[in-house]
């Protein structure tokens, strides 16, 4: 909140200092009311691709006393180098990019989030009103639903759907020449993650695409042009042993981290108050070998705690916020027989529920585990005061739930404690809080009887510091029809799937293995201030 109370303060300064790019006014309401501007949105993001021939349009009228040619009309556009000072030290002002009373600007312009303010003086006096409103410039590859799959033939993929609700398909062959040896294995968005830009061998910061495949292939796509970025040839600081497999790669606001058979690697987050600039290189990894793609933190965090299934050792672990593993224990440090050295046990699923509200930091958690003899086990964890990690319990499946026969799964990570699966071609849930598993059907409407049911997952964008106009959360349902898949996505009411699809996208091709939302509409702040804003999960 501290940050929200400064940057208002800045918005009502920027009269005088145009260039303010965190300001999140909209306008000035002054004391002279003869001028009135109307046609300016300022309360939604205008969305556009930059360099494909698309055009700003803002039809304004204005009201006044005024004669027109009494009036100026000025369009700034305010990034964020706007008021900072460049290498000889001058002030970068902002550019002006319109001088009549309506706006029509193409927008070929770099990818990024703009202010467009518009200031309407009287010539003679030099009186002043203005409006303000956001702009977000975009590529084709910086915002939607990505969706990773897997080939006819047993390799790794991906597609992204569009803000049009199109398929860009086989973006990796596209872009690579052919798509990632090996099926997929994990699929991950990274916000602000460093790296060496080779165009200028300075450290940037970029929005990012993890891919990482069976065979042990790791990439980094930039989402700006979907560029790779990071492999495996230059991801560590020495070179990556052959032997070595990733296994996840994800963020909190502590870092950036990489697991994988040979243990766990970190490096700063960029844009974050606790970051440095960095390479986006990792060095040695801490403690014994240990690594596992069933990953969630209690949430992108100012204590950045997580967990994980070490699928080397067989054990439950927490981790803190400067990455250091320990066995995931009870608050009395008990519970190590049922967390620690599970011989014969495989990780099925984990995902945890967060209160979106800022800085309430208690969260739940939970790990679906099943044993070489077929039984399954629910695990639950919660998270206390943002960094206090522990084990509470488990409960035995029963044979007869429809959870000991799911083949998929997912969390809800906002709303509700569910864990939904999918079991018989149907949408169960149950409270995974409870220490009595009781299995829920949940009502799935507009899917055709002759599609198979293959994936679930909450979706969600929960952003605060940035727009959170733009904030969705839907339940995503996967189905598979021979080669094609279709998603489906649902709005919900406490968890449960209300009503049609309000987003159905058809006609996709390959094996449905994971979808994840990436978006321009970042801010650090929501890291710095608790706030769950994406889910890194299925």
């Amino acid at each position: 909140m501290k940050k929200y109370i400064i940057n208002s303060f800045i918005g009502l300064l920027s009269l005088v200092c145009v260039a303010c790019f965190d300001d999140e006014s909209t306008g000035v309401t002054t004391a002279v009311s003869d001028i009135e501007i109307e046609g300016i949105d300022t309360e939604k993001t205008y969305q556009h691709i930059g360099y494909v021939g698309e055009t700003l349009s803002i039809p304004v009228t204005i009201t006044s006393g005024y004669r027109e040619d009494q009036l100026e009309y000025k369009w700034w556009l305010i990034d964020e180098k706007s008021g900072t000072e460049d290498e000889e030290g001058n002030t970068i002002p902002p550019v002006l990019i319109g001088s009549e009373k309506s706006l029509s600007f193409p927008v070929d312009i770099p990818t990024g989030k703009y202010r467009i303010r518009y200031q309407v003086p009287v010539k003679e006096t030099g009186y002043t009103v203005y409006k303000q409103a956001k702009l977000m410039v975009t590529t084709e590859f910086s915002q939607g639903f990505y969706v990773l799959k897997e080939t006819s033939d047993g390799h790794t993929e991906m597609d992204l759907i569009t803000k049009d609700d199109e398929i860009g398909a086989d973006l990796i062959q596209k872009k690579l020449g052919a798509a990632l040896d090996g099926k997929p294995h994990s699929f991950w968005t990274n916000y602000n993650q460093w790296y060496i830009d080779e165009e200028t061998d300075k450290m940037s910061t970029a929005h990012t695409i993890v891919v990482i495949t069976e065979s042990g292939d790791i990439r980094v796509f930039r989402t700006t042009d979907l560029a790779c970025i990071l492999n495996r040839s230059n991801l560590l600081f020495e070179t990556m042993d052959a032997d070595e497999k990733p296994l996840a790669f994800f963020q909190t606001s502590q870092g950036t981290f990489y697991l994988s058979n040979k243990g766990i690697r970190s490096t700063p987050s960029g844009d974050s108050s606790y970051g440095a600039e960095s390479s986006g290189k990792f060095a040695y990894p801490q403690g014994e070998p240990m690594g596992g793609k069933f990953v969630y933190h209690d949430v992108a965090s100012m204590m950045g705690g997580y967990y994980f299934w070490d699928e080397i050792g067989n054990n439950l672990l927490s981790v803190n916020y400067s990455g250091q593993p320990a066995p995931l224990l009870t608050m009395l440090g008990e519970g190590a027989e049922e967390t620690q050295n599970l011989a014969g046990f495989r990780c099925l699923a984990c995902g945890v529920n967060k209160n979106p509200e800022p800085f309430e930091t208690d969260s739940k958690g939970h790990f679906v585990l099943e044993a070489s003899s077929g039984e399954r086990y629910l695990y639950r964890t919660q998270t206390q005061m943002g960094m206090m990690q522990f084990y509470d319990g488990r409960s035995l499946v029963p044979a007869n739930s429809k959870l000991a026969k799911a083949t998929a799964f997912s969390t809800n990570g906002l709303q509700a404690t569910y864990l939904y699966y999918l079991c018989e071609n149907k949408l169960y849930g149950c409270d995974f809080t409870q220490t009595v598993i009781e299995d829920i059907e949940m009502p799935l409407t507009g899917i055709p009887g002759d599609e198979t049911l293959t994936y679930v997952s909450n979706v969600f964008w929960n952003g605060y510091f940035g727009n959170a106009n733009s904030n969705f959360d839907y339940l995503v349902i996967g189905t598979q029809k021979g080669n094609e898949y279709n998603l489906y996505m649902y709005q919900m009411v406490g968890g449960i799937p209300k009503g049609e699809s309000v987003k159905t996208i058809k006609g996709g091709t390959g094996k449905l293995k994971g979808v994840r939302f990436l978006s321009q509409e970042f801010d650090s702040g929501d890291w710095d201030f608790n706030i769950p804003v994406y889910s890194i999960v299925d």
